[in-house]
């Protein structure tokens, strides 16, 4: 009994220990909380700051941080397209921006839906963004939008959007007041 009580702890102690050394903190463009990360093609890290902070992108694995726009505008999240093209999702008026190939000009796409929580493009080539009021998809590089996923109840909003090996996509909702689930579409949203 004394032996396998030992193991165990030894055990135990080396687990914990071995798990410390995977991820190490590193430094971050504010003293804020950071939202959403995506890595482009240069490996540059890109954060969204959530507390009207802006963007920020580090260009040495997160040493230093300089901001690249949407100064003032709180960020929820980020997506980068197949072409380098970096979409903002975010709360406030405008809520979806493009900055297209980092030329460091957002562009803003879509306005009055509430606070953008995610953002995927499908291997069909639709855009899709979920918010406070459902998903909406564009098939047009953003420049028009269809709602196809309403809610009908308050405080539920869209946290993420993803799709399939078969092009089946997925959203988790979550409601504030309880609730949330999965929902699930076969037809790219329609």
């Amino acid at each position: 009994m004394k032996t396998t009580l030992i193991t165990a702890i030894i055990i135990l102690f080396t687990h914990f220990c071995l798990a410390q050394d995977f991820w190490v903190e590193i430094s971050r463009p504010l003293n804020e909380g950071v939202f959403a990360v995506l890595i482009d093609a240069e490996l540059n890290l890109i954060t969204a700051m959530g507390n009207y902070e802006g963007v920020y992108l580090s260009d040495d694995q997160g040493e230093t941080w300089m901001q690249i726009g949407l100064d003032g505008i709180a960020v929820y999240s980020l997506h980068i397209d197949q072409t380098g093209n970096i979409f903002a999702g975010t709360g406030g008026f405008n809520n979806l921006y493009l900055m297209e190939n980092t030329e460091e000009e957002w562009l803003p796409l879509i306005s009055g839906i509430g606070n953008v929580s995610s953002i995927m493009n499908a291997s069909s080539g639709s855009l899709f963004i979920g918010g406070w009021t459902g998903i909406y998809m564009s098939t047009d590089f953003g420049i028009t939008w269809e709602q196809v996923l309403e809610f009908d109840i308050d405080g539920t909003y869209v946290r993420a959007i993803k799709e399939g090996p078969d092009g089946v996509l997925f959203a988790g909702i979550t409601a504030f007041f309880g609730g949330g689930g999965v929902y699930r579409s076969y037809d790219n949203g329609n």
